[in-house]
This record gives C-alpha cells, structure tokens and sequence, in this order.
C-alpha cells in the first residue's frame, strides 16, 4: 500500500500498487473503480493509502466529499474547513474511527491532486500542501527514489521505477502498477516486467 506523487512545471504525477492482502491471498485490483487512485468529474484525484478495503471503498464510493472552492480551486483552506469535517463524519458514521489517546485516526492517509497542487491528508487529519513530492502509506520505501527524481527523465517511469523497488521488501506492495497525472486526468494501468 503506497502510493508516490511528484510535482514538475504544472502537472502531479501519480503512482501506485494494485496490490491488496485478504487473509492469506493476495490479489491485485487494476480497475479504476477498485483502485486506490480515482480521477474525479471535477479534475480532483483522489489517493488513498489504507489496508481497510471498507474505507477506502466508502471514501472513494463518495466523491461529493472533494469539493473545490467557489472560484473553481483546491486550497489548504477549503480542505481543512470543508473535506477533512465531511471526511470525519462519514468515517465516524462506517465505524472507521480508531480511537488514539489523542485523537481519533482515520484507517489510512490521502492525497490529494488538483492541476499544480498536491496534498497529503494523514490519518489524524493534518493536511499538508506539497511543494514537490510525497509518499503516502505504510511503507516509505520510496521516499529515497522520490529525493533522486532525475526530471529530464519520464517522471511516470521514474515513479514505477520506485514501486517496482519497493515491492522487493514488502508484500504489501505489487504489480501491475497505475499511474494517473493531473494534464491528462487518464488512468493508466502499467505492466510488470
């Protein structure tokens, strides 16, 4: 469960696994619907880095949520005061609260993407406006490759290049890898070698 993101001249790039663990099966789910990346009628991509199948499911079954400003924007401001109380309320209502010392938890992380801007939302509701790049989800594997993006190069291959890296030291993370930018708004489904 990761899932990369990397700013350059204008455009977020996105990619993630297609894996998920059941139980002692793994599968990988490369449709969109089923994805932990959704491109949104409005031009928001949502990401969302969760082992919880039922959440990501109900965040994503609920794309009303990722509203933009009246001005046709996606502001720090407007996703502090208007997504992250209805991405609290529809967690409390499913059950998909976990209770901390401190705060209550969402049951994973999201990112956010909306033409140049990139957000990173985590599981206690911080939210976080990106200048270049985030890693999003349980392993950090590849954060290393995201310091060392190398931009006169195809940042999407670059990116799968840093998921397939990652797949070696975790189970959790597998092919084929999806990978989606804020230009295009087109979700691609990338094989494995």
């Amino acid at each position: 469960m990761i899932i990369l993101a990397y700013k350059q001249q204008g455009i977020v790039y996105l990619a993630t696994d297609t894996r998920l663990i059941f139980g002692h099966r793994k599968e990988s789910r490369a449709n969109e619907p089923s994805s932990k990346l959704r491109v949104l009628d409005n031009g928001v991509i949502v990401g969302i880095a969760t082992h919880n199948y039922e959440w990501r499911k109900a965040v994503l079954d609920h794309p009303e949520l990722f509203t933009l400003t009246k001005g046709g924007d996606l502001t720090h401001r407007h996703i502090v005061t208007k997504i992250i109380p209805a991405l609290f309320d529809l967690s409390k209502e499913g059950d998909h609260l976990q209770k901390d010392s401190d705060c209550a938890l969402m049951d994973g992380d999201l990112v956010l993407a909306y033409r140049d801007k990139l957000f990173y939302i985590n599981a206690e509701f911080w939210t976080v406006e990106c200048e270049r790049w985030i890693n999003a989800g349980t392993y950090a594997f590849g954060v290393g490759h995201l310091a060392h993006i190398d931009e006169s190069r195809d940042i999407e291959e670059q990116l799968i290049a840093a998921l397939k890296a990652s797949e070696r030291y975790s189970t959790w993370i597998g092919g084929p890898f999806v990978t989606v930018n804020t230009r295009d708004l087109v979700y691609q489904v990338k094989e494995v070698d």
